[in-house]
């Protein structure tokens, strides 16, 4: 079953459309769902990788994700930070079996994400540009999580840079918009590292499911209508693989409360508006009286050279008061 669309939002309507219409329930290890086969969902506008609506603003979720990824953690607190309830994924309370950044960047000794973006550079039309996640091994012990990812696939033809990525299993309303998010951001890594133009990201899936216990939640986010489109700002050109290293560890000051209103001058507007954009989401977890949280957000908004991430920032301001901070998404 094909799906194809321009920005994540239409991707999520006609996915959670179709299963809603699904009658049937399977009931595998994490609960019964609704459950569609052999999927591919085609992104045409990888930069569009984050919903614009009010119930699926997962902005913090989905940057802490992909920050723990580049950092190479398989830490629980790293992330838990980010997603409070990923404890449930942990099999001793410490570290994460399953986390993606080990994978990545020490599979087997090397350095898979360098490795692609090498092989791509001395070999331009070659088919063995690839990151694994699931290993063999992992189906052969029990452990609260294994990764849902089997391999990301990066081809270059023409102009641009394109990514396929094989899901052996998707959550479509919890799992599926983080995982757009956070391989079209290492997409356009690759492309960027390559010089090359963010071509179409590709998502195929083996069983593209919907847990009973989300079908409220979709319905909810059904009722909110089309939402608008505006595409996240371009990553800087060439090799960012450096200034992601001192983005992850500025994140990890913030996140460790050790900060100090460190400068950012060293990197470009891009990164440097992440951080401020951290550094809002920790003042929003510390839990300030309103007015203090305004005046603080206020400040530290007023560097952030783009306009983008104003309607996030502005919802979970709205939302202070009434402290909806659902299922570990934070925005």
């Amino acid at each position: 079953m094909n799906f194809t669309d321009n920005s994540l939002d239409d991707l999520l309507r006609k996915v959670l459309t179709r299963l809603l219409k699904v009658r049937s329930v399977v009931s595998p290890t994490k609960g019964p769902n609704r459950e569609l086969l052999a999927c591919n969902l085609t992104l045409n506008n990888p930069r569009n990788r984050l919903s614009r609506s009010i119930s699926k603003n997962t902005l913090a979720s989905c940057l802490g994700e992909f920050i723990w990824y580049m950092s190479k953690s398989d830490r629980l607190k790293d992330i838990q930070y980010y997603i409070p309830n990923y404890d449930k994924y942990s099999d001793d309370g410490l570290i994460v079996y399953g986390a993606y950044g080990p994978r990545i960047f020490y599979r087997n000794g090397y350095n898979q994400l360098l490795h692609v973006i090498e092989k791509l550079t001395k070999k331009p039309n070659t088919r063995k540009a690839i990151i694994q996640i699931f290993d063999p091994a992992d189906s052969l012990q029990d452990h609260k999580d294994i990764p849902c990812t089997c391999s990301l696939q990066f081809f270059i033809r023409g102009k641009s840079l394109h990514l396929i990525t094989h899901m052996r299993s998707n959550d479509a309303y919890m799992g599926l918009p983080h995982d757009i998010f956070c391989f079209t951001m290492i997409q356009e890594i690759v492309a960027n590292a390559l010089g090359k133009k963010l071509g179409k990201y590709h998502h195929f899936v083996g069983s593209l499911h919907l847990y009973e216990e989300h079908v409220s939640k979709a319905q909810s986010y059904l009722s909110e209508g089309w939402q608008s489109i505006k595409e996240m700002p371009s990553m800087p050109e060439g090799n960012q693989l450096a200034a992601i290293s001192t983005f992850t560890d500025h994140a990890e000051k913030i996140r460790d409360g050790n900060y100090n209103n460190e400068k950012e001058s060293e990197l470009d507007n891009y990164w440097s508006d992440l951080i401020q954009v951290l550094k809002i989401i920790d003042i929003f977890k510390k839990g300030h009286s309103r007015i203090k949280t305004l005046r603080i957000v206020s400040e530290a908004k007023e560097p952030i050279s783009t306009s983008y991430f104003d309607s996030y920032l502005g919802r979970r301001v709205r939302s202070i008061s009434r402290k909806e901070e659902k299922d570990g998404e934070l925005f």
